[in-house]
């Protein structure tokens, strides 16, 4: 497998890029102030109702993933940089995705987070363990098969919605898939990256999927808060 860095020009444009968009979604929310929080909750045995242990600004949150995003983009990464960096991006990614889809529950919320994480805790596993028996991509075939467990969650709640005459928004629907498509494009990505004797340029894939999920998240953000849908 190839390692072969990104080149520096490239990792400031995206660096840039990631705080231009960052800028506009800060810009937008602040003149807009679309409705984007959401609660985080808690169900206990002898409480009544649902407790609410605070709200998360998902538009806010969303800047600053840029902005963490666009931190890592300017420094020169390992393999094992990339992995922490993806576990972190995807998984506050997908835990904002499900609040927007309405997963409320702190415990839904843990594990949504978690299980995201885990998927790239076996990458790292994949990378640094020879696999001596058993199929050649074991550790990423069971971090995969977690990693998809938080989209279960939050397809879940998009077909109870739909049931109950409710549910997410069109746009939060559209959200909701096109992150889904940069989430399994970058576990295609490290698949590719992980097999015995490949070639595929790795960090390359990287750098463009980390840009372009938290951009997109953004964007979409962005978007929804100029036109009013949120």
């Amino acid at each position: 497998m190839t390692t072969r860095a990104e080149p520096a020009p490239r990792r400031v444009g995206a660096a840039v890029l990631l705080v231009l968009v960052a800028l506009a979604l800060a810009v937008v929310l602040a003149t807009t102030r679309p409705d984007l929080a959401r609660p985080v909750t808690v169900d206990l045995p002898d409480a009544a109702p649902r407790l609410v242990l605070g709200d998360v600004e998902v538009g806010a949150a969303a800047v600053l993933l840029c902005l963490v995003a666009a931190g890592a983009r300017l420094r020169k990464s390992t393999a094992l940089g990339r992995a922490v960096e993806a576990s972190f991006l995807t998984s506050v990614t997908v835990f904002l995705v499900a609040q927007l889809n309405g997963v409320a529950d702190v415990g839904a919320l843990v594990l949504v987070y978690a299980a995201t994480s885990a998927l790239w805790l076996f990458a790292i596993l994949q990378d640094r363990v020879e696999v001596r028996r058993g199929h050649p991509m074991l550790p990423l075939s069971f971090g995969t098969a977690i990693g998809i467990v938080p989209w279960g969650v939050i397809a879940l709640h998009q077909v109870g919605g739909l049931l109950a005459g409710g549910g997410p928004t069109a746009l939060a629907r559209v959200l909701t898939l096109v992150m889904l498509a940069l989430t399994a494009a970058q576990v295609v990505a490290q698949w590719r990256g992980s097999r015995p004797g490949s070639r595929s340029d790795s960090p390359r894939w990287h750098a463009a999927l980390t840009t372009a999920s938290p951009a997109a998240l953004a964007l979409l953000l962005l978007l929804g808060a100029a036109a009013g849908a949120w």
